[in-house]
Formats: C-alpha cells, structure tokens, sequence
C-alpha cells in the first residue's frame, strides 16, 4: 500500500475513531469516502477503527452455537463482506451443488477445509490477530 493510501486510512481511523469515542454525544450518521490518488472512489474498502478499548461496534462475540456464517452460493461466498472479532467463530456452509475448498494460509488466520459439501462439521475460531 502505497503511503498517500495509508496515511488516508490513517487520517480516516483518526476521524473516526474521534467521531466515535471522543464525544460523548453519538452523531446519527456517519460517511467516509474513501478515494485513491486521483480522488477516484474505491470500491470495496473497508475501514477499520482500532481503539485501545475492547470496543465492539454492533456486534456481538460469537460461541460455536453461534457462529457466524460465510456461505458458498451461487460459486460465490455470502455475504461479501463478513466482519469477524478476536475469538469469532465462523462455519463456512456450501449451499451450492459442487464440493468446495475453503482456505487460508495468511499469517492472521491459517486454515483449511478440504472438499465437502453441505456443513463442515464445526465452525472455525479465529483467534489470531
């Protein structure tokens, strides 16, 4: 990531994170665009708040009971985008009619199921930062 990049996602962690624990009053709304060098929207961004408080904002740590859900439909994951805490577990059904594998070999999360259909048999943790 370029450092014009970074230091956008710096300055709007920055804001944020003021607009949202800085007061204590709650605003209603809240808009971030987030834009590249030519000031050009980028699509799918994800911004993340990170505060010295264990915060968690509209949402709820998972248990194996449960866990959230990162389907396969259509040859496709579902939802898009799935927000995951520290110490969520998340099961990873395929509603579509061909076996899948599911993986990660990333430093923050390693894991791995084999081809399956239908529901692996239990939800994976992510544990790791």
């Amino acid at each position: 990531m370029n450092h014009t990049i970074r230091n956008v996602f710096l300055l709007m962690a920055n804001v944020l994170s003021h607009a949202l624990w800085g007061t204590t009053a709650w605003a209603d709304s809240l808009s971030i665009n987030v834009i590249d060098e030519q000031g050009q929207p980028i699509a799918n961004a994800v911004v993340l708040v990170d505060s010295d408080a264990d915060v968690t904002i509209g949402q709820t740590k998972s248990s194996p009971a449960t866990a959230k859900i990162m389907d396969q439909v259509n040859v496709q994951f579902s939802p898009r985008l799935l927000l995951v805490n520290h110490g969520d577990y998340v099961n990873f059904p395929n509603s579509d009619n061909v076996r899948h594998h599911v993986y990660s070999f990333s430093e923050a999360q390693p894991f791995e199921l084999r081809l399956y259909a239908g529901k692996p048999e239990n939800p994976i943790q992510f544990t790791n930062s």
